[in-house]
């Protein structure tokens, strides 16, 4: 025989899974470099070399896949090169996979596990149980916003899923709020806290079999999830005076283009700290008056009932 070496040069797999029965499809390829010192070899010649697989040789890795094309071909640079495809595949079938889908099967339709309970974060108040504005004697905002302890009901939902080709999905859901009607709550009163799960593998003779153990992490707001902010700051829209000629009158507008100026104390100095305004671009006419609050929306919206949790209901 005129083969003068035999050297593997790379090794690369893949798997596929049915959507249906959840198999597992591997197909494995190792490539080799096989040199001759004669340019009359044939084919044959090289399928036979001491180190490559013949059809029908395991892996060798413990699996049950098996050799089952061997394809030569001449380098078409130097011809007493040869570079060699060994093609691996798992049989299509095997009577142990049965069992394993029936289980995964079986796994996947329990129902799901739920756990609820309530958290606490301290919130700044801005008005009490009657709605009057948290403010001193003198109806002034006290200089470091009072707060008070704060309960937020929570609901895990634990099940077994499908392992989807390996795909991770859950990105797309971080920090979102419930864009419809959901367990009998209004948009943006549920926030989806968290999705964490872990994978699980069983073999069997015809491969790998994958399943996922999902939990969803849902916290409830009454008031939503919006960002709340008092309206408060140093400087205030200017406005716009206009005398009518012949005319006592004085008209006063806002400036068009949002020009500020410096919001002054009762000495007409700038203040030092931010003022509470009214939502309109002006300093409260009257301390005693409510703080107006902003709202923002920072989180997106997206339909709940996509994720098929079990039908429940959360009273808020």
């Amino acid at each position: 025989m005129s083969v003068i070496s035999v050297k593997e040069t790379a090794s690369s797999g893949s798997e596929r899974q049915n959507e249906r029965t959840l198999e597992i499809r591997h197909e494995f390829n190792r490539e080799f470099v096989v040199q001759t010192n004669s340019s009359s070899d044939d084919e044959m010649v090289i399928k036979k070399a001491n180190g490559i697989p013949r059809v029908g040789d395991g892996l060798g890795n413990g699996t049950a896949a098996l050799c089952m094309e061997v394809n030569p071909v001449r380098d078409s640079e130097n011809i007493n090169t040869w570079r060699v495809t060994a093609a691996y595949r798992y049989r299509e079938s095997d009577p142990n996979d049965k069992p394993t889908t029936e289980f995964i099967a079986g796994k996947v339709e329990q129902p799901p596990s739920v756990r609820s309970g309530l958290i606490y974060e301290e919130r700044p108040i801005h008005n009490d149980i009657y709605g009057n504005p948290i403010v001193n004697s003198v109806g002034e905002m006290f200089g470091e916003r009072p707060s008070v302890r704060h309960a937020i009901p929570w609901v895990e939902v634990t099940r077994f899923e499908n392992d989807n080709n390996g795909n991770i999905t859950s990105a797309q859901w971080a920090n979102t709020i419930n864009s419809d009607f959901f367990w009998g709550c209004v948009a943006g009163q549920v926030k989806l806290e968290d999705i964490h799960a872990t994978r699980f593998a069983m073999q069997t003779g015809g491969g790998w079999f994958y399943y996922w153990k999902v939990t969803y992490v849902l916290h409830f707001c009454k008031e939503g999830w919006n960002k709340r902010i008092i309206d408060a700051g140093m400087n205030e829209l200017a406005d716009l005076l206009t005398y009518y000629p012949g005319s006592e009158r004085l008209v006063v507008g806002r400036v068009k283009d949002g020009t500020k100026t410096e919001i002054l104390d009762s000495k007409k100095r700038a203040v030092m700290n931010p003022v509470r305004l009214d939502g309109k671009g002006h300093p409260l006419s009257d301390k005693a008056l409510p703080s107006h609050i902003l709202e923002f929306e920072c989180m997106n919206g997206l339909y709940f009932n996509w994720l098929n949790l079990p039908n429940l209901r959360m009273t808020l």
